[in-house]
Order: C-alpha cells, then sequence, then structure tokens
C-alpha cells in the first residue's frame, strides 16, 4: 500500500483530506484506500495551519487469488490445485516440491502431507496477494495376489483380498472389470501373443492399492503338436507404483528362461 508522510514536530496536528472530505484526524501519515486527490493540513501549537499540495493516489485492486480448496487425496496419486489462469496474473507456488510446474496457476501436486501458497502477480500493477492450500494423505488398502488354474479351454485367476471392498481387474495394464467382489474370479481365454493379468484392491475410502503379482496366460503348442492352454504364475513385484520413472522389479520363477517383461501406463 501507499503511505502519505507528513513532517512531524512538537504540538503539531493533522488533518487529512480526500477532496473536500475529511478521512482522517491526526497522524503524520496516512494510508490511502480509494483513488482520489489527498492533501494534509498541519496545525501547530499556536493555531496556525499550512495544507500541502494535492496527492493524486490511484489505488489498484488486489488480483484474485485462489489456491482451491483442501485436497484429500490417496497415497501414490495426484491432485490438482489452483484456479483458472488469468492471462494477466503470474503465479509463484511455495514450496516446489512435488508440484508438476510452480509457475502455474493450477499445478499438480504429488500425494504428500503439504500447505502449498500461491502468490499472484498482476503484471501490471504489481499488486500481489497470496493463499493457501492444504493437501492431506490417506493409505491404501493392502495389495492383493492372484491364482490361476485351468477350466476346461479358459483360465480361472481367483483374487484374494479380504480388506477390501472391491477389486479392479486389469489386462496388460489397461481396466478391464471394475467393482468386483474382493474375492472374485474370473474366467479368460488364452491367447497369443502372451497376455497379463493383474488386480487392484479398492479401500472403504476409495484408494487403491499397488497392482498385484502377474498372471501370464497364453496358447502353447509344445506338446506334440496339440494346443495347450497354459497359465504362468509367476511372482513379480514391481514398485513404486505408480513411480516417477524409476521401477524396481523382482521376478521368481522355478527355471531361468528367456523372456520379454512389458510395463503398461494405465492411465
Amino acid at each position: 500500500p501507499t503511505t502519505l508522510n507528513a513532517n512531524t514536530g512538537t504540538g503539531l496536528t493533522y488533518q487529512w483530506k480526500r477532496g473536500g472530505t475529511v478521512v482522517q484526524m491526526g497522524g503524520s501519515y496516512y494510508v490511502p484506500t480509494v483513488t482520489g486527490n489527498h492533501r494534509v493540513i498541519v496545525t501547530n501549537a499556536l493555531g496556525c495551519s499550512q495544507a500541502s499540495e494535492w496527492v493524486s493516489v490511484t489505488i489498484n485492486a488486489l488480483p484474485v487469488a485462489n489456491a482451491g480448496t483442501d485436497k484429500l487425496v490417496c497415497l501414490g496419486a495426484s491432485v490438482q490445485i489452483g484456479s483458472a489462469n488469468n492471462t494477466a496474473n503470474t503465479y509463484t507456488w511455495w514450496p516446489i516440491t512435488g508440484l508438476s510446474n510452480p509457475y502455474i496457476s493450477n499445478p499438480i501436486a504429488a500425494a504428500t502431507p503439504m500447505t502449498y501458497t500461491v502468490t499472484v502477480t498482476n503484471a501490471t500493477t504489481g499488486c500481489s496477494k497470496t493463499d493457501a492450500v492444504i493437501v492431506s494423505t490417506i493409505g491404501a488398502p493392502p495389495t492383493p495376489s492372484i491364482t490361476s488354474a485351468p477350466s476346461g479351454s479358459m483360465v480361472n485367476l481367483t483374487v484374494n483380498s479380504p480388506s477390501a471392498t472391491s477389486v479392479n481387474w486389469y489386462k496388460n495394464g489397461v481396466l478391464l472389470y471394475s467393482n468386483k467382489a474382493p474375492n472374485s474370479s474370473i474366467l479368460v481365454a488364452p491367447s497369443s501373443p502372451t497376455q497379463a493379468y493383474t488386480a487392484k484392491s479398492k479401500g472403504t475410502n476409495g484408494c487403491l492399492s499397488s497392482f498385484s503379482n502377474v498372471i501370464n496366460t497364453r496358447i502353447g503348442d509344445d506338446k506334440g503338436g496339440d494346443e495347450v492352454i497354459e497359465a504362468e504364475d509367476e511372482i513379480m513385484q514391481a514398485y513404486p507404483n505408480p513411480t516417477n520413472g524409476l521401477l524396481n522389479i523382482t521376478i521368481s520363477v522355478n527355471d531361468i528362461n528367456t523372456g520379454k517383461l512389458a510395463i503398461y501406463n494405465a492411465l
């Protein structure tokens, strides 16, 4: 804000005016809140007064700062904060930890407990205003496990997720079924090339777990030329999931073979 200051001295009194209206009695300084012409009349102990020159003051409106409503987000997920962009303003977020871009109006924030503050500055007037948003996290349910068994020409996949409210099934990393029963089974038809099936548990808070172990199904022709259905139950763990680019993978198998590992983006 702009502050108007008058000379100080012993026995002086002050009268501040905006136009013909008295806006403040007393005080050697005044902070205008309304655009207009201002001046001060100073009176000494003898009753002699002197008025200053008129000073034109323009009060610019503050920009709107909106960091958004407080967010509750599942661990491993992300959430958008802030509000719509105004091209007349610039934006600076602090801290920058976990943000996709700290210099836009509505960045994506990682699921980390944090209070983010945005400073919005009007590029023309230089006026600025701040606002804050709190990002809190909630835990995910335990990771489920899948088992497989032949069922005629099909393969029966069963998920074990006792603490979940429902289960999502995925084929090659793409959602296949949503909100299935916690210990549900599905029948899948093997095909070539190999298909990878996984599952995620959903908790009472709506959060999803990490991916389960992977069940690979395929059609084989390695037994006397007859078409054989095979289900490969390989215990594989990939972590962290979701990942920021660095993924650790462990696989436990009985035999050492050459194969391929496919990683899919489920988003």
